[in-house]
């Protein structure tokens, strides 16, 4: 969304030892907060700009003093006006998106029992209870606002009032919980109900308010809620969800600016926005396109061809083959930035007779690798070197003092002779592709010729990612002594999965793990995911990315953009930075 900020303004209050009153009046309603001791407020304005949404923000921080530790607890509320269309007339016209992940996906109604990727529709279908800026910071979505108690166990939220469902119902806190309870045994959304939250942990405590008590602190648990997170917390009315209770949904009924009208899995998907007229206005943002008509398109060279023909208006390709497409007549570009962080990861570290087990073959591997003419030739320059991987530039445990390995293969082959492998050795690369970064496989392939110069040989091996990551959690001999390309989403609070062992009872479900058994750093890495006190955390975080960057633990990274064309209809779009599905075409703005 286009706005302006206008703030933030910084307004000092008085320390309050009793109880603090604030009211907030903003069309015509009022909110009212209560707090016990609030020693700054920060307001910041969204101001209007022609043809978006008003919004105003109050950020409350109230300092929590808990035994051991001080913890700045933030209380969002928010006061919207009425959504301003984003013209006179309301929606109109059709967009068409031809996208290449989610050919790769079941595309189905219900995100429960599909994948995550199948966000690329239903993310327009439902809205999300918490919001997020294009900074990645957190906004108010369907939770108008949201605390965490001085137990650091029990979250609170306040929904908004007068939300409507596609099938007319109201949204309440009852539809929240059923879902919540329902999300527990689905396969897909049902690992944090069922491995953070305590069973019962979601309990209504008003008609638009409802807690979430987890097992441990969870100080990530906004996060995982919200658009910024692979998970998210889709709402459905109680109708739907007690309709289904023992299988998928066959419908998808959510509180979006979009209604999906039709879905024929592999062929398309539709979407038709609520209309201001017809239907009532949506809560947040009222789209600029009546329709939008989504097709997955596995193959690169058919989407640019749509796209050259304006048969389609958006699609994704791949970063190596940009230069391509800037020949096409009338074609602009737009980026998610940092979508994922790129590298490889080494399997399995501690292993018995394992290869990697050696530092000095862990370091000789990274500075074979050329990341620089990677970047260049594969990723056409829309990426960047980071020191460590997983961790992102934008994410808790980025270490801007360390830095990415240097290209040095005349040092690797002598560590490589140093560790008794002077002729090198052979092992097998497992290539595994990844939504969001086509470009992965091209990568794996380029580095093997890189390593082939330092004597070390792959035989390349095809992957399918569901078969990888069942392999990755039951750390399966058959991976032992190999090389995977892999991928680390976006992860904001405390440290990425990827890294960690994979114990399904701490829901560590992120794909790749470089170690065959748990070592010390999976402590730290605990202790910062429970860890409320950001400083404490950052610090903890950071610990980490110097152990793992200190032990060469794996091959690269880089921190990659997700690039969309736009055809000649389309005059502007903005998709969410860190991001690797298709998102916000809610924003697409017509010519």
């Amino acid at each position: 969304m286009i706005s302006k900020n206008v703030g933030p303004r910084m307004l000092s209050v008085l320390a309050l030892a009793g109880a603090l009153l604030m009211t907030i009046a903003c069309g015509g309603e009022t909110i009212v907060v209560k707090e016990t001791v609030v020693e700054t407020v920060i307001v910041k304005e969204q101001v209007n700009v022609p043809g978006q949404t008003v919004v105003e923000t109050v950020v409350i921080k109230e300092r929590v003093n808990v035994p051991g530790q001080t913890i700045v607890q933030t209380v969002v509320v928010v006061a919207t006006s009425a959504p301003t269309a984003t013209a006179p007339e309301g929606p109109q016209g059709t967009a068409i998106v031809a996208n290449g992940p989610l050919a790769g996906y079941p595309q189905a109604a219900d995100n429960g029992y599909g994948h995550t990727g199948d966000k690329a529709f239903l993310s327009h279908v439902y809205d999300y209870l918490i919001e997020a800026n294009p900074d990645l910071s957190l906004a108010p979505g369907l939770a108008s606002k949201w605390s965490l108690d001085p137990d650091l166990l029990t979250w609170n939220f306040t929904l908004r009032q007068g939300v409507k469902f596609h099938n007319g119902e109201e949204l309440t806190a009852a539809d929240a919980v059923l879902q919540a309870q329902r999300n527990a045994d689905t396969p897909e959304a049902g690992g944090m109900w069922r491995t953070r939250v305590v069973e019962n942990g979601v309990v209504q405590t008003g008609d638009y308010t409802f807690k979430i008590i987890t097992k441990q602190p969870l100080p990530s648990l906004p996060f995982e809620l919200s658009r910024v997170s692979f998970g998210g917390f889709f709402i459905s009315p109680k109708s739907i969800i007690s309709r289904y209770m023992d299988g998928p949904f066959q419908e998808a009924v959510g509180t979006g600016p979009y209604r999906l009208t039709e879905r024929r899995v592999g062929e398309l998907h539709r979407l038709v926005a609520l209309d201001p007229k017809a239907d009532w206005s949506h809560w947040r943002h009222v789209p600029d396109f009546k329709q939008i008509d989504i097709l997955p398109v596995a193959e690169n060279s058919t989407r640019i061809a749509l796209l050259r023909t304006q048969s389609v208006d958006v699609i994704d390709i791949p970063l190596s083959l940009k230069r391509q497409v800037e020949a096409v007549e009338d074609v602009q570009f737009v980026s998610a930035k940092g979508v994922a962080t790129v590298g490889m990861l080494m399997c399995c570290i501690g292993a018995p007779d394992n290869v990697w087990n050696d530092i000095k073959v862990r370091q000789a591997m990274n500075l074979s690798v050329d990341w620089d003419t990677i970047i260049d030739k594969i990723f056409a320059g829309e990426a960047q070197r980071v020191p460590t991987y997983p961790f992102a530039t934008f994410g808790e445990g980025f270490d801007p003092s360390l830095q990415p390995y240097a290209y040095d293969p005349d040092k690797a082959r002598e560590l490589l002779a140093e560790a008794g492998y002077p002729n090198g050795f052979d092992f097998t690369m497992r290539l595994r592709p990844y939504s969001g970064v086509p470009d992965i496989l091209d990568m794996g392939e380029a580095i093997a010729t890189m390593w082939e110069g330092i004597g070390v040989r792959s035989t390349l091996k095809p992957v399918e990612g569901g078969v990888d990551s069942r392999l990755n959690r039951t750390h399966d001999s058959e991976q032992h002594n190999t090389i995977v390309t892999a991928r680390a989403t976006f992860f904001p609070i405390g440290i990425h999965g990827s890294i960690t062992c994979h114990d399904p009872d701490q829901n560590r479900t992120h794909t790749m793990s470089g170690r065959h058994t748990c070592a010390a750093e999976d402590d730290l890495i605990d202790e910062a995911r429970a860890t409320v006190d950001v400083a404490a955390r950052l610090a903890l975080a950071k610990r980490v990315n110097q152990f793992l960057h200190g032990e060469y633990a794996t091959v690269g990274a880089i921190e990659v953009n997700l690039i969309y064309a736009l055809g000649p209809k389309i005059k502007s779009w903005q998709p969410l930075n860190g991001h690797t599905y298709l998102n916000r075409l809610e924003y697409l703005i017509r010519r």
